[in-house]
């Protein structure tokens, strides 16, 4: 978070969606997740959800896939 005379302002990195082990790079230092951004009025919040073995944690449910990786 950043706070100045203008506001409260906040940066942040939600993790990506994609394969983790692209042809074009290697070893990259990248982690699944996303991120959700919650508004009321001016204030703000945001719920950062990593993703950790194609599985997820959200409000109290596992979601995901124990399938085999295509």
């Amino acid at each position: 978070y950043k706070r100045d005379r203008f506001g409260v302002y906040g940066w942040w990195e939600g993790g990506c969606l994609c394969s983790l082990d692209p042809d074009w790079i290697a070893s990259p230092n990248w982690q699944q997740g996303f991120s959700l951004f919650h508004f009321i009025k001016d204030r703000f919040w945001v719920e950062p959800i990593p993703i950790i073995n194609r599985k997820f944690l959200y409000g109290g449910k596992l979601y995901g896939s124990g399938g085999k990786k295509r």
